[in-house]
């Protein structure tokens, strides 16, 4: 349904170890990173989270220099762990608004579910863009509507969600923007702009028992916003036990769209 970890509300214990589980470290970087590495390149990951994606990508690419960068000092201190028996991968905290790195540094610069939690994601984008060398790529990955589009509709249901995205959106959480990264990457004047998506966590019926457990992980990891949202942690549990029977029903789809946009920063002449 919701977005949880406010971008520096994963503290939680449960969130470093929730986003290296879940995330799609080899896919991911196969698919969408692996087209753009070659040799002897400089590669950031901003919001890289425990820094598995980080990982893959230094051990996909040879002799490269790959920063996994988050603000969450949990998540970073995680990253570290991961990346230690990598000589050219570091984890380094930092503020994505402010990229503690020069003008033209880095060859691919990435990102993946880190927009969405962000007021003014644009300024992030452009900090990207200011970091990436004259024909380097930025390549961006977010959802829309992720866990907030569902079939048959259900008044109590769009209550829940309406309830707790109006507390994450204080924090600049935006569940629709994976459609606006086409328009940020033509705004910064990027080249090449190209943009792909597929639908995103599609669940058809019963969710599965792994995804049922990812779900309640996350909810855990959000109860803070619950408890703004309904008042009290049993308002608040019963409204993420209805979420789960939903989720339960043989007649209910549930699904996001996800976007992946990349572009070309332009070569100055």
């Amino acid at each position: 349904m919701i977005s949880t970890n406010k971008y520096l509300a994963g503290e939680h214990p449960l969130e470093s170890y929730r986003l290296a589980a879940k995330t799609p470290v080899e896919q991911f970087v196969a698919r969408y990173l692996k087209p753009h590495l070659v040799p002897n390149m400089r590669v950031l990951d901003v919001g890289g989270g425990p820094g598995v994606m980080a990982r893959e990508v230094a051990r996909t690419v040879s002799d490269s220099v790959v920063y996994s960068l988050d603000a969450s000092p949990a998540r970073t201190k995680a990253a570290e762990e991961c990346l230690d028996d990598l000589i050219y991968a570091h984890a380094i905290l930092g503020n994505a608004y402010q990229l503690p790195f020069p003008d033209d540094s880095f060859d691919l610069i990435y990102t993946r579910f880190v927009l969405q939690h962000l007021p003014n994601p644009d300024q992030v984008v452009a900090e990207m863009t200011r970091v990436c060398k004259p024909g380097g790529r930025l390549l961006l990955q977010d959802t829309d509507g992720y866990n907030v589009t569902h079939y048959p509709k259900d008044e109590r249901l769009q209550t829940i969600i309406h309830k707790v995205i109006q507390c994450l959106e204080k924090s600049g959480f935006d569940p629709y923007t994976g459609r606006k990264l086409y328009h940020w990457c033509q705004q910064l004047g990027l080249l090449h702009v190209d943009v792909t998506i597929q639908s995103h966590n599609l669940i058809a019926g019963c969710i599965s028992e792994q995804a049922l457990q990812f779900l309640k992980m996350e909810f855990e990891v959000a109860n803070n916003t619950f408890l703004e949202a309904f008042g009290s942690q049993d308002t608040a549990d019963d409204a993420k036990r209805y979420f789960y029977e939903y989720s339960q029903r043989a007649d209910t789809l549930s699904f996001g769209t996800l976007f992946t946009v990349t572009g070309i920063k332009p070569i100055q002449v």
